[in-house]
């Protein structure tokens, strides 16, 4: 029976299960530490399945990476309603990305094993991703700007300014014990980068 569940599950099925299973054992064990059969145990399939989908560890990784890093774009996407209030979409995209994060901290556990064992290949997959996804935000500033709900900077510069306030976020989060989760600090998060903290000028 089991090996007819298997031949009913299509590539795309296959190699989605075989990513999931990838995230949390890399999660778990560390890049170095993880192994491919360990990988295909946890998603019920031989070894030789994993190297039909993917070249080797290094590309079984990356793929698990991106297809969070999709997961988590999605998310934004879903959030942010074409019709609504440009600061709304801002806030709702960011709330998204908190709650993405708060649901998969193993995600944040990739982006340090990426840095520290991929450094030799350039831009980290979120940095890459984030970079490539820039105009999809920037109305929503140039919108703020426009209508005087924004102070006149470079776009870019606000953009860098709210994607490190939410990456050190995220990073922080991770790495202290018994802090609240990041829809719960969501609000301080982004009034502290809306207002800032001074009181007047």
């Amino acid at each position: 029976m089991s090996q007819a569940r298997y031949a009913r599950k299509t590539p795309d099925a296959r190699k989605t299960e075989l990513l999931a299973a990838a995230v949390m054992v890399f999660a778990e064990r560390g890049y170095r530490s993880a192994d491919v059969q360990e990988v295909a145990d946890r998603a019920g399939v031989g070894k030789g399945t994993v190297y039909r989908y993917f070249s080797g560890k290094e590309d079984l990784f990356c793929a698990a990476l991106t297809k969070q890093l999709d997961v988590l774009e999605a998310r934004m996407c879903e959030a942010r309603d074409p019709h609504s209030d440009p600061l709304e979409r801002l806030r709702s995209g960011i709330r998204a990305a908190f709650a993405f994060f708060d649901e998969h901290p193993e995600t944040v556990e990739l982006f340090i094993q990426e840095r520290a064992e991929f450094r030799d290949r350039g831009i980290p997959l979120y940095f890459a991703r984030s970079m490539s996804r820039r105009h999809e935000w920037a109305p929503e500033f140039e919108a703020l700007i426009v209508s005087g709900r924004m102070r006149k900077l470079p776009v870019e510069a606000l953009m860098d300014g709210l994607g490190d306030l939410v990456y050190g976020a995220v990073m922080s989060s991770e790495a202290s014990a018994g802090r609240p989760c990041l829809v719960d600090r969501f609000d301080q998060v982004f009034d502290i980068y809306l207002h800032g903290v001074l009181l007047g000028s």
